[in-house]
């Protein structure tokens, strides 16, 4: 999959043999249906365009990456693939664009090291209660202080949003779609809304000691079937 992210721009050809061309699902619906579909989408990349993976992780059938695009503007966000036999069957991705409060490049070995892996299926869980407890259900200081460490590091909002009730936030989770780890990282998948608009959530945490230490997100609208 690595190989995949990082010819794109490049034209490079082989990579493609990697998706099952009979049975591949893009569920990004600003890309046409099929491998004929993403191989239209490539070519409308602009040249010396590049993606930079900063994370990569394996649960099972699934892989997905921490990226960053380089455009005109810089683009960060997640892929995710499910494979069948070794090959590509779907394809997910979540990408905002890149502010000045965005990093997501690591900072030290810790933020970007896989391990803990006899935890994790614990380390799973701890992501799912924290988006279910803290933000589908917006839990209050008790319910943060159960799930983050005092150091953690968060890149678009804190607890304190969480419990501003004057104004109602922008942001509001409905519901977790998926739950994808390796070790010390859980990617949570959650839909709802964000200013009006439907919205899907991509929430990457990493865990150290049984609490969360670090925390990166992106969010993106869903678009309508058949908008364009």
């Amino acid at each position: 999959m690595a190989v995949l992210l990082t010819s794109l721009g490049t034209g490079m050809k082989t990579p493609l043999t990697y998706i099952d061309a009979q049975h591949y699902v893009q569920h990004n619906q600003r890309i046409g249906k099929g491998l004929q579909g993403f191989k239209h989408y490539l070519k409308e990349w602009p040249r010396n365009a590049f993606v930079r993976i900063v994370r990569l992780m394996e649960d099972g059938d699934f892989v997905f990456a921490h990226v960053e695009y380089h455009f005109e503007i810089v683009m960060i966000g997640f892929s995710v693939f499910r494979f069948e036999h070794d090959r590509i069957v779907e394809h997910w991705d979540n990408l905002q664009i890149s502010s000045a409060g965005d990093n997501i490049r690591p900072a030290n070995a810790r933020s970007v090291n896989i391990t803990e892996h006899q935890r994790t299926v614990e380390n799973k869980q701890l992501a799912k209660c924290t988006v279910e407890d803290v933000l589908v259900k917006k839990g209050d200081n008790t319910v943060c202080s159960r799930y983050f460490n005092e150091q953690a590091k968060f890149q678009h909002y804190s607890c304190a949003w969480i419990q501003d009730q004057k104004t109602p936030p922008a942001i509001e989770y409905n519901k977790i779609h998926r739950v994808l780890g390796e070790g010390n990282f859980a990617l949570v998948v959650s839909e709802g809304r964000q200013s009006d608009c439907e919205a899907a959530f991509y929430d990457l945490f990493r865990i150290e000691n049984g609490k969360i230490a670090e925390h990166w997100n992106t969010t993106e609208e869903i678009v309508a079937m058949g908008a364009s």
